[in-house]
């Protein structure tokens, strides 16, 4: 007993995106008199899981329907497809006088204040043998450097792509190797490390990254916090505060981890209605 619209949608939505994304509404159920109890009871259980669906436009469908129509199934396959749990974003950073993109993606090493930002936006791990969430990231070789920064928020798992700590080839003008994760990556975080810096996201061609999240240092307040995006991804959640300045490293932490999460979902919800 589902509304047959509810029921298309669910069965229509792309798996891993809308899962149990019931057609809801605010208003409250009721239930005729002449309702069977088998279907109060099936009712109540629908509501238990989604309280707000309108369960009074819902009808019984025919079990031979259900048969036909392949609904049983469908249902069952998008039950058995979890959201993703794992995530790889980019952590870029840009220094003084840079304005190409061969430039900030062939940053070696970090400096002082990038190393801080970097143990605010995660923690370090060594890649060789690492049995988290590698993004990836080669865990055996380090043919993608010794470390890199990951992070979790609630439960998810993220691996950051960063090209300062990928090893450094001399006869790769382009850093292919270090781009091709970076490049693939829809998310980049870009520190912007120094007062007179600036950063030009149409510098960077790729298909792939849509949301940039800019950090600056502002000296003895934090860090100032800029979000930019592609015209195909609409605003989206958390806002910034105001001024966008960010004082605790803490803060600051869980706003980056939501803001890139959230980053995500948004895109990939641009792209299918796109």
């Amino acid at each position: 007993m589902v509304p047959v619209a509810s029921a298309q949608a669910y069965t229509w939505a792309k798996a891993g995106k809308t899962r149990r994304s019931l057609v809801r509404s605010q208003s409250s159920a009721t239930f005729a008199p002449h309702v069977h109890e088998d279907d109060r009871l099936l009712a109540a259980a629908v509501m238990l899981v989604c309280p707000d669906i309108e369960i009074t436009r819902a009808s019984r469908v025919p079990f031979h329907v259900v048969l036909e129509s392949e609904l049983e199934a469908k249902i069952h396959r998008l039950d058995a497809t979890e959201s993703p749990t794992c995530y790889k974003f980019g952590a870029l950073t840009v220094r003084p006088g840079q304005t190409r993109e061969q430039d900030w993606i062939g940053n070696t090493g970090v400096t002082p204040a990038f190393d801080t930002f970097l143990n605010h936006l995660g923690r370090r791990i060594s890649l060789q043998y690492y049995r988290g969430y590698s993004g990836g990231l080669d865990t055996y070789t380090n043919e993608t450097g010794e470390t890199s920064v990951v992070a979790s928020w609630q439960d998810f798992e993220m691996m950051f792509h960063v090209p300062a700590l990928m090893p450094f080839r001399e006869n790769d003008a382009q850093h292919v190797h270090r781009k091709r994760y970076l490049g693939n990556d829809i998310v980049c975080v870009v520190f912007l490390d120094g007062a007179d810096v600036v950063f030009d996201p149409c510098a960077i061609k790729s298909r792939f990254l849509h949301v940039y999240i800019i950090v600056r240092p502002v000296e003895q307040q934090g860090w100032r916090v800029e979000v930019v995006r592609k015209d195909s991804v609409p605003e989206f959640g958390p806002a910034l505060p105001s001024p966008p300045i960010f004082e605790d490293p803490v803060v600051l932490h869980q706003f980056l981890m939501v803001k890139c999460k959230l980053s995500m979902e948004i895109e990939k919800k641009g792209c299918s209605n796109s």
